[in-house]
């Protein structure tokens, strides 16, 4: 089977979830993630062996819905592949935006700093802050035992220490250990949203990772608030990636708690980040 005969099959297994240049963007990268091919292959004419059973499973998976993250069983963040599954979110381009504002700011400490993740899911978070800032000492927390799992596997791939625990956000918290810095991306998408989602994210991501109720959409940042006054040091701040539509709500929320609140845009120019801090100069 030649290139062409396989990507028509993809066309038309595809078509009711992706036009045309999507199908076509998605087959490469199958290909390319999958079997390895280079951009050189690509442009040969030549036929080549495929495990067509393994393909046209994973075409029904893909017209179902299913993201090629999860079929390809990674996704990459930033510079590093992260292994994923239904237990956990598919890494997401805006929170490696907030990653990078975190690292950006805490490069120049010369002490050694404590970072707690809330909600770590598939770890990548914590994983890449280890790798950008060495000397930190990163912990990182989530409910689900089963995302637990994975990030401890994933901080084993990436070749980073990162201390994961079991803790649900709305238990109590061990108060005598201090942190630096709170980082969190937890669930901020109302259910009343949920209809402008496509299906691979509504049915193949954990819902606990994504929705909130519409009538409380900020009760896991009315808690970290909570969690912050116990575990947050008087010089610490805090980092969260935000629901676009609330960013109003946020900065009143938090206003009400740090002397110094700031919104921050995505690249999409959306205000998706937000930084609380009672010190203008912590950083």
């Amino acid at each position: 089977m030649n290139l062409a005969e396989l990507e028509k099959i993809f066309v038309q297994s595809l078509s009711t979830l992706y036009d045309e240049q999507e199908t076509k963007a998605l087959f490469r990268y199958y290909l390319e993630e999958k079997y390895h091919f280079s951009s050189s292959d690509f442009l040969l004419p030549a036929e080549h062996i495929f495990r067509l059973d393994e393909i046209e499973n994973d075409v029904v998976a893909l017209s179902l819905g299913k993201p090629i993250q999860q079929i390809l069983g990674y996704a990459y963040f930033m510079d590093w592949k992260f292994l994923v599954n239904e237990f956990t979110l598919i890494p997401r381009p805006e929170t490696e935006e907030l990653v990078e504002w975190i690292a950006k700011d805490l490069h120049k400490r010369t002490n050694e700093l404590r970072v707690l993740d809330i909600g770590t899911g598939s770890g990548c978070i914590p994983i890449a802050l280890k790798h950008l800032l060495p000397n930190a000492q990163i912990s990182a927390i989530d409910f689900s035992a089963q995302a637990i799992a994975m990030a401890k596997k994933n901080a084993k791939y990436n070749k980073v220490e990162v201390d994961f625990f079991v803790h649900d956000i709305f238990d109590k918290f061990p108060t005598e250990k201090k942190y630096d810095v709170l980082v969190s991306n937890p669930p901020y998408v109302r259910n009343c949203e949920k209809e402008a989602m496509h299906q691979n994210v509504l049915n193949f991501e954990p819902e606990t990772a994504l929705f909130v109720a519409d009538d409380n959409p900020l009760k896991y940042y009315q808690r970290i608030i909570e969690v912050a006054k116990e575990i947050l040091t008087a010089e610490g701040v805090l980092y969260l990636e935000i629901n676009q539509y609330l960013s109003q709500e946020m900065t009143e929320l938090y206003s009400g708690d740090y002397e110094y609140v700031e919104l921050r845009k995505d690249l999409s120019g959306h205000y998706r980040m937000l930084k609380a801090s009672n010190q203008k100069n912590n950083l």
